[in-house]
């Protein structure tokens, strides 16, 4: 087991959270039907405001970019959230429909280009170490 994996393990028995009760529980309150739009309804509510927008946050500031979180209007993610769940996947390819609808105003090259990230900052080895002393504190 990966050192991190052990550390969440412990984390976790200490505090006696069952990580599959947990999650039986996050679903059972989901309102989408679709299986693809359960799963997103879920990542929405639970990784999205926590881990993807606080990432996206800190590593513009690393790299001093200024960074639009796009496709957060209410109305529109209501909307999204509103359509099948094959809309969104199709064949494999993710962000279907949106790509179908940038081909009207992009070239093709520009839609299906891969991604680009970033890379995450070289940290001192003393931070893993305060890190995992935390973690087993907490």
């Amino acid at each position: 087991m990966p050192k991190s994996a052990t550390i969440y393990a412990r984390c976790h028995r200490r505090y006696r959270i069952d990580t599959e009760e947990q999650i039986r529980g996050d679903f059972a309150g989901l309102t989408a039907a679709d299986p693809l739009n359960r799963v997103l309804e879920y990542e929405f509510r639970t990784i999205f405001p926590d881990q993807v927008l606080t990432f996206v946050d800190r590593l513009s500031m690393a790299h001093s970019l200024e960074v639009r979180s796009a496709y957060l209007d209410t109305d529109f993610v209501r909307f999204i959230a509103s359509l099948p769940g094959h809309l969104k996947i199709r064949n494999g390819e993710t962000k279907a429909l949106l790509k179908r609808a940038a081909l009207r105003y992009f070239p093709s090259e520009m839609v299906h280009r891969p991604k680009e990230g970033f890379l995450i900052a070289d940290y001192p080895t003393g931070c893993s170490v305060v890190f995992n002393h935390t973690c087993v504190r907490l």
